[in-house]
């Protein structure tokens, strides 16, 4: 079953990774005729008409739980207010709007053009950061406490109002981001300027202290400094997290671990060549865990795994409850959620990690269509597939395991723990 195009999705990605969401500036084009005849609030105006006339149209059912009036009313009363409001003030609205369909692959971008310098990451103790600029590295790996002076769990509960979302799960994958971005945070009110903000922290002793940073440009980037990481291997999610699919055999553990980060295919080795080469290797060495890493895979063509599952039920060996093991989490999404589903119903697997961050039974097979002055890009679903019998809102791991600061910071990895002490006839569930 084919989730997303993957064509699309290239361009969805662009607007809705975690490592690089993408959002769009209101910058108008002088080149169009039209626009240089009319105002602000006139191009705002019709940028909002096109938006309710076409999303509505071009969804597959875009009221499911929503109803029509209440969208009705929302889009009035923008209208009626953009001549008080920002154009950050305008985005963040529309964000909202659009959002509140529940519907993770309907989207609207928007990409600011300045962000405070750290990168910041939801773990199980809470929000930390993990990279800034030098001359702040004393919040580096501190847990975030407040911005704009706005208790944190204020701040989320605004944010979680713009981002779509269908289960708590994607919200700690993309909150991080957007707490981050300067206009984002100024048109939503959490900031008054979007050049500087105060940000509160706590550090490992347990101390609050608060910091200023100042937004940089986005086009600028900026070059992030860390907290020295122990001198061991990164865990194996960690060493693969920039390969479309890999595999390593640890001999000492006897595991066969397979990473399969995106639902594409790698032009140097399509899945077919790359399923060989792991099976023969599964062959030729005792395997006592058969691990199938998703947790990293966002989605793409679900139709690419085909070729796992058929060699899985080849092996009865591998095959069983006690030998294979599949790791998901927040990231896991759309077609990957529809693999972990077929790996569900056709194996043994035992699935070890966080919720995914896609329902089980969901909207998808994404298109997009630009708003006309602003360019500021919608996506939208076109087909709704059902392939759980239970509709959660997430597909849930048999044995739940987060990641806290601590493995992080240690090159631990919880879920590859976890399952270690899963040995042959010692299940724990």
């Amino acid at each position: 079953m084919r989730a997303v195009n993957p064509l699309i999705l290239a361009l969805v990605l662009c607007f809705i990774n975690v490592g690089a969401t993408s959002l769009l500036s209101f910058e108008l084009s002088a080149a169009t005729e039209p626009a240089q005849e009319l105002s602000r609030v006139e191009r705002w105006k019709e940028d909002i008409d096109q938006l309710a006339l076409e999303l509505p149209d071009k969804h597959k059912d875009l009221f499911h739980v929503r109803a029509r009036s209440d969208f009705e009313s929302d889009i009035s009363q923008l209208k009626s207010s953009l001549n008080k409001v920002t154009d950050p003030e305008v985005i963040f609205s529309l964000s909202k709007i659009v959002a509140a369909f529940g519907d993770a692959h309907t989207t609207l971008g928007y990409r600011p053009r300045y962000a405070f310098p750290m990168s910041l990451y939801w773990f199980k103790e809470g929000i930390f950061c993990l990279n800034v600029l030098q001359e702040h590295q004393s919040i580096l790996d501190c847990r975030l406490l407040a911005v704009g002076k706005k208790p944190l769990d204020r701040v989320i509960a605004t944010l979680s109002q713009v981002v779509a979302h269908e289960n708590p799960s994607q919200l700690k994958q993309f909150i991080p981001n957007y707490l981050v971005y300067a206009e984002f945070l100024c048109g939503a009110g959490i900031i008054s300027e979007q050049e500087k903000a105060v940000f509160t922290f706590e550090d490992k002793q347990g101390r609050r202290f608060e910091i200023e940073l100042h937004s940089i440009s986005m086009k600028s980037g900026f070059r992030p400094v860390s907290s020295p990481r122990p001198a061991t291997p990164p865990p194996l999610y960690r060493k693969y997290q920039r390969a479309i699919y890999a595999f390593e055999y640890l001999e000492q553990e006897k595991i066969l671990y397979v990473a399969y980060n995106s639902c594409r295919m790698r032009k140097d080795k399509p899945f077919p060549v790359f399923i060989e080469e792991v099976f023969a290797c599964a062959d030729q060495n005792p395997v006592e865990r058969f691990i199938i890493d998703i947790r990293n895979n966002g989605g793409g063509n679900s139709n690419i795994f085909a070729p796992m599952l058929q060699e899985l039920k080849k092996r009865e060996a591998l095959n069983h409850k006690d030998r294979l093991f599949v790791i998901i989490g927040r990231r896991t999404f759309s077609s990957a959620v529809l693999n972990a589903i077929q790996l569900r119903n056709q194996t043994q697997a035992v699935f070890v990690g966080e919720p995914s961050g896609g329902r089980p039974n969901h909207f998808g097979e994404v298109r997009m269509f630009m708003l006309k002055h602003s360019r500021l890009p919608v996506t939208y679903s076109t087909k709704y597939f059902t392939t759980s019998r239970e509709d959660t809102d997430s597909f849930y791991p048999d044995i739940p395991v987060e990641l806290s600061i601590q493995d992080f910071l240690n090159h631990h990895d919880p879920v590859i723990e976890k399952i270690l002490t899963e040995s042959p006839g010692n299940r724990i569930l």
